[in-house]
């Protein structure tokens, strides 16, 4: 069931996720607080959207009148955050020099990297885990380097391997393009051989990412990075493979926009169109304007308001941004966003096609198959789906009968 969370607290949420705060939205915010707030639920919004580091920065700095105890309970989050994103940047420095003395280079992408770039703080984005691409021909090195630093992975834990678990990292690893470690102190690594997933790719292949990167320094260690149109780019692609339900991802897009000064905006149209994700740039770009006033060029923002479906899809977003829903919610909006998002129908015709069929963890966990017989996870899966939905059909009628 949805659970509305107030007009006054998403647009404050709205207000203040941001690095840079513009006298406006400083006025704005000040208002809203004297006229009343209901802390419990925007803490929750907060938690819900991964954008509580941010927000509590901007209200503190702002000096703004919150409650000591709603401040206090940001604070406590806040503080946690920063441990969580220091401990992650650690670990990064140590993976890419290990790496490095191997000759594997890496390529991180969001995580602590994305936040230095483009906040200039690590501890300004809710920190999450480690996401690292390699080149293919160094992917099975680059597991044994991890293994070696302490990481297990379900293929070799404890230095065994389980089968039943070996089968379902398999299937998860196919679907995502990467393979999950973790480490005693809670640190997750996803290795990444492809961005995207194996039903919804990034127009670049592990080869061109490669040819595109180029060098910088960061954390102390060389690393590499993709230009500013294919980083902006692939943002979007994570966005929208998530239809934008979080709005850490359209700060994301606001913050990288707000830190990249003459932008080439001719060579994201372009690139976008080629890549076929031309409606999913105008849903970023519109979301950016629109929820966080980015400043986008007027004749931009003008030619992207003029697609009916990008808009159509800006205003669904905006109304998730307004709502909190049960987690298996997002799979099914998720699915529904994309089916529409994507560019040609050939593209959403696949899309549909392949999502149903391709098996996750949710399969592997629901019918353990032995490694002869993961094949048929691909048709466990449309079983699986079709039976979600006849139990959600027959719950809505029991619902329409009782009512």
């Amino acid at each position: 069931m949805d659970e509305s969370s107030g007009s006054s607290e998403v647009r404050l949420m709205l207000l203040s996720a941001r690095s840079v705060l513009s006298d406006r939205a400083a006025i704005e915010i000040g208002k809203l607080i004297e006229c009343g707030i209901d802390w419990t639920v925007f803490t929750e919004l907060l938690e819900v959207h991964r954008v509580l580091p941010l927000v509590y920065t901007t209200l503190k700095g702002g000096e703004f009148a919150v409650p000591e105890a709603a401040e206090q309970q940001m604070r406590r989050r806040y503080l946690l955050n920063v441990q969580s994103s220091f401990a992650l940047t650690r670990s990064l420095a140590a993976i890419v020099e290990r790496f490095a003395l191997a000759g594997v280079a890496t390529l991180p992408f969001k995580g602590p990297v994305l936040a230095q770039t483009i906040y200039s703080n690590v501890a300004l984005r809710q920190a999450g885990d480690l996401d690292i691409l390699v080149k293919t021909k160094d992917i099975d090195r680059a597991s044994d380097l991890l293994v070696e630093m302490g990481y297990s992975m379900p293929l070799k834990l404890n230095g065994e391997s389980h089968e039943r678990l070996h089968v379902g990292h398999l299937v998860e690893s196919a679907r995502t393009q990467h393979y999950e470690f973790f480490n005693a102190s809670g640190i997750v690594v996803e290795l990444h051989k492809g961005i995207g997933l194996s039903y919804l790719r990034f127009g670049l292949n592990n080869e061109d990412i490669w040819s595109l990167a180029v060098p910088l320094e960061m954390f102390g260690q060389k690393i590499y990075s993709l230009p500013p149109t294919y980083t902006l780019l692939s943002l979007i692609h994570h966005g929208s493979k998530h239809g934008w339900y979080c709005l850490s991802w359209v700060c994301d897009i606001a913050e990288f926009l707000r830190h990249t000064s003459d932008f080439d905006w001719a060579e994201l149209i372009r690139i976008s169109t080629k890549f076929r994700m031309s409606t999913m740039t105008k849903v970023a770009l519109l979301l950016a304007a629109s929820s966080l006033d980015s400043n986008i060029p007027g004749e931009i923002l003008d030619e992207i308001s003029k697609d009916r479906n990008a808009m159509r899809l800006t205003r669904k977003v905006q109304h998730m941004h307004s709502v909190i829903l049960a987690e298996h919610s997002y799979e099914r909006y998720e699915f529904a966003f994309n089916c529409v998002a994507l560019d040609r129908l050939s593209d959403r015709v696949r899309y549909m096609f392949l999502r149903a069929t391709t098996p996750s963890f949710k399969e592997w966990d629901m019918v353990p198959l032995p490694l002869a017989l993961s094949g048929l996870y691909h048709v466990v899966r449309p079983l699986r789906i079709a039976g979600e939905v006849f139990g959600i059909a027959v719950e809505k009628l029991r619902y329409r009968l009782r009512h």
